[in-house]
């Protein structure tokens, strides 16, 4: 026995707090909701980062992403930021925990978060359950990627090749890709049901440290190829716009995709209580970013620090029962990791969550951009949206400033636009605060 609490954080990836129903949002999300009403719903959760690699790097490791490094830049994209956490300094959640008696384990479906990426660090068990085609299905898709960008392009060369056995190849290994897609009801589910089954035949040695990623939420959303990373992006550059029917089916998709996800959630919770270790366990239920949908024009997430991408969920079930109050002030995704630790030390009461100001750092484009790299005006727009940003926070009022320029993307009330001359000393404030976080090279305003 041991006085530890168990620890269970579970990542919906890609999930905006103004879905949930805890939050007034129209998913049903039952399993989610009974952890609200067993615990503490926070109202103002700010992630650190508006796309995953960073972001959970921050929840990791506590710290902001100027700090650890871990995230793009103008030269720095996706694939090159995936295993810069082997790189971090500072000491990982798991390994802390495990230091401390934790046995370990991750199961997550997300690509980011996998063996290889570093965030392994610490664990004992570390699976990755997501979607990916087969490994023959694979070599074919690679193959073809060697002879264009669309599917158009891929035939086009390969006739000008004289290549037709190639492009019978790569049209039945898309056919038979397309059906076993079909067969697991992707894009609806995206490798949550692997995950919840993994937990739920897991025997683990009290205390534990389990941490999960559900990425049902994730883009794609609508049946077609996966890892529609090239849509939002072709979108933002202008090769090929997101139309407005469907935004709307994709709108719909995503509300259904919470449900799907909190389905999951729950069985991860029955797991808790068939094995007794619920009432002595810390729940944490957060995301580590959101997702936009066009309400400001652009579709995803990543490079801009929208509320959409950045206001995210965070429910906690502290062991024993207790309830605290939240405090005024806002929960910066970052806190979590220092949250935990309190309670390690019997400090159950949230306190370290909540501060009078939250952080969130972008650094550019995280997508790679070979795909739009054809584009109209690609380097004017390359230049306007590749480029780093810093939001902060501070009771109602929010300040978005970008980098290069110091120039004020965003200010405003409430998510109400305001002049910076109504609010001259809050907006002084503000900027000693991004001042303060030390990121040499972003410019501030004077």
């Amino acid at each position: 026995m041991t006085d530890l609490p168990n620890v269970v954080v579970v990542v919906f990836d890609t999930m905006r707090r103004n879905v949930l129903g805890a939050y007034g949002g129209p998913a049903s999300s039952p399993s989610i909701d009974a952890l609200a009403a067993e615990g503490v719903v926070y109202g103002n959760c700010i992630a650190s980062s508006p796309w995953t690699t960073p972001s959970h790097a921050s929840l990791f490791t506590g710290l902001l992403p100027s700090k650890h490094g871990v995230h793009e830049d103008w030269d720095t994209k996706m694939l090159q930021v995936f295993s810069a956490m082997k790189s971090v300094q500072s000491q990982p959640l798991a390994s802390y925990l495990g230091e401390r008696g934790y046995e370990t384990a991750c199961y997550s479906a997300n690509a980011n978060i996998a063996p290889g990426s570093g965030f392994e660090n610490g664990f004992s068990t570390f699976e990755y359950k997501g979607v990916t085609p087969p490994e023959r299905s694979q070599k074919v898709l690679d193959m073809a990627r060697k002879h264009g960008r669309t599917r158009r392009e891929i035939a086009s060369n390969l006739l000008k090749e004289g290549k037709v056995g190639d492009l019978a190849r790569l049209y039945l290994e898309d056919r038979r890709l397309k059906g076993a897609y079909r067969r697991m009801n992707y894009p609806l589910l995206k490798g949550g049901d692997a995950v919840a089954a993994s937990v739920s035949g897991l025997r683990l040695e009290r205390p534990f440290f389990l941490f999960v990623n559900l990425v049902e939420m994730h883009e794609p959303y609508l049946r077609g190829e996966p890892g529609a990373e090239t849509k939002p992006i072709a979108d933002l550059f202008g090769t090929r716009r997101v139309s407005d029917s469907m935004i709307a089916a994709i709108r719909r998709r995503y509300v259904e995709e919470a449900a799907a996800a909190d389905t999951f959630f729950g069985r991860i919770l029955a797991w808790l209580k068939e094995t007794g270790a619920y009432g002595d366990s810390l729940v944490v239920a957060t995301s580590d970013h959101g997702q936009s949908l066009k309400e400001k024009g652009f579709y995803g997430h990543g490079t801009f620090l929208h509320d959409e991408i950045l206001e995210v969920p965070l429910v906690v079930k502290y062991p024993g029962g207790a309830r605290p109050k939240p405090g005024p002030g806002h929960q910066p995704l970052h806190r979590v990791q220092e949250m935990v630790k309190d309670c390690l030390v019997g400090v159950c009461d949230g306190s370290s969550l909540t501060t009078d100001h939250a952080v969130a750092e972008s650094f550019g484009v995280p997508n790679v951009l070979r795909s739009v790299s054809d584009a109209p005006d690609f380097e004017a727009n390359r230049a306007r949206f590749d480029r780093p940003r810093k939001a902060v926070y501070k009771g109602a009022l929010k300040l978005v400033v970008e980098g290069k320029g110091g120039g004020i993307e965003e200010f405003s009330r409430a998510g109400k636009p305001i002049a910076p001359g109504d609010q001259r000393e809050e907006l002084k404030e503000m900027v000693r605060i991004l001042a303060e976080v030390g990121d040499r090279g972003f410019i501030l305003p004077a």
